[in-house]
């Protein structure tokens, strides 16, 4: 089979955790499947994020994103949805028997190859009000209909599997869960690696960590809430340490503040990716409140460096980290005030937090991921989608 596999949505260091999802199934795809051909569209401002991923079978295919000069009538014909769009048109020189879009809408709905589509969360149809109305009338424009133009969906979650169902009202057939996995750079450190790591980014002693961007469903308010009421109300001593990438930095601080939980919390910023493993290792646990996940990475990145796990019981987290992990209520801050303190001071928690981690983080594979995903590009169309 000819495969496509669409990355040009992808703009580097904005969108973390798809990056994550593309880079990890573009190297296990490699792997695990030397059979099928496989064209890795990218632009000019992406192509060097996978430009490393080298194997026989693919090949990575540069797309232009600036037409070149059309006549009058070819541009108007264009508009009017009767020709291909000059992204599409390139597209199809490969003549592909299929295309993945890896990132939760098909750009090209006009396009006649078979799609299948990852979709990680469709948090819009629950939170709309975490979202600007430009934003939100993006996803309502483009999300239901690329479900609906998929062949088949892949989704991180049965969680986000039953969302689609649910609010999209698709047949269940259509949509398949396979679990993404756990880069094999995420493993305890050694002591030498993690003393290194304090030093460089001047760690405190006993710190919880919250690697999250600042949108709104990450819920860092509460979070903040609660750490106070740890201190005053437990005696707990234990810092805050945030990493992730931050538009207005000066909202986070001010927040912060308004918090006043200014000597508790130290804000690291973007962390490069190699760094994470030996903050996770440091870090006397992981804390992760969020009100809405498809899919949660963080928690098994953690698991896999012994760090215990402090996250939301809803959504697809719970599904995630099985009884490996201190579920809290992310809208009750007094039950994550007692969760962080519980996490910092009682050393016979975390180890058993540590054992039951190991084994459930042993459950995710991104080769395993790969395995599932060239199942599914092999599987027939169905008639009805021909």
């Amino acid at each position: 089979m000819r495969i496509g596999i669409y990355t040009l949505f992808i703009t580097p260091g904005q969108i973390g955790g798809i990056e994550t999802y593309l880079r990890h199934l573009l190297v296990n795809l490699g792997k695990v499947d030397p059979i099928n051909d496989y064209f890795i569209f990218v632009g000019s401002h992406n192509a060097y994020l996978f430009s490393d991923i080298v194997y026989p079978n693919f090949k990575q295919v540069v797309i232009s994103l600036i037409p070149s000069p059309n006549s009058l009538g070819t541009r108007l014909l264009r508009r009017l949805k009767l020709q291909p769009s000059y992204i599409t048109e390139q597209i199809n020189r490969y003549q592909l028997d299929l295309l993945h879009y890896p990132g939760t809408t098909i750009d090209q709905l006009e396009i006649k190859t078979p799609c299948i589509l990852t979709m990680h969360d469709i948090q819009q149809e629950y939170f709309p009000q975490f979202f600007s109305s430009p934003e939100l009338q993006r996803r309502q424009a483009t999300y239901r209909p690329s479900a609906e133009k998929a062949r088949t969906i892949i989704t991180g979650s049965e969680h986000t599997r039953q969302n689609i169902i649910e609010k999209y009202h698709l047949p269940s057939s259509k949509i398949k869960t396979i679990y993404y996995g756990v880069s094999d750079i995420f493993h305890l450190a050694t002591t030498d690696e993690i003393n290194q790591i304090r030093q460089k980014y001047n760690l405190p002693e006993e710190f919880i960590f919250f690697p999250a961007n600042f949108w709104p469903h990450k819920n860092h308010a509460r979070l903040f809430e609660a750490l106070k009421l740890a201190w005053q109300k437990y005696g707990c001593s234990c810092q805050l340490v945030l990493s992730g990438v931050w538009q207005e930095k000066t909202s986070l601080q001010d927040l912060i503040a308004k918090m006043g939980v200014e000597s508790a919390v130290s804000i690291l910023g973007y962390l490069p990716y190699q760094d994470l493993p030996l903050i996770y290792s440091a870090a006397t646990a992981l804390v992760f409140p969020s009100l809405f996940e498809g899919f949660g990475l963080p928690v098994l990145e953690a698991m896999a460096c012994d760090c215990p796990v402090i996250c939301a019981n809803s959504t697809s987290l719970p599904e995630l980290v099985g009884e490996a992990a201190i579920l809290i209520d992310p809208l009750d801050v007094a039950q994550l005030a007692e969760a962080i303190y519980n996490g910092c001071h009682s050393a016979s928690l975390r180890r058993n937090l540590q054992e039951k981690g190991w084994q459930q983080v042993k459950k995710f594979s991104w080769q395993q991921s790969a395995r599932q995903t060239v199942a599914l590009y092999a599987t027939p169309t169905p008639l009805s989608q021909l």
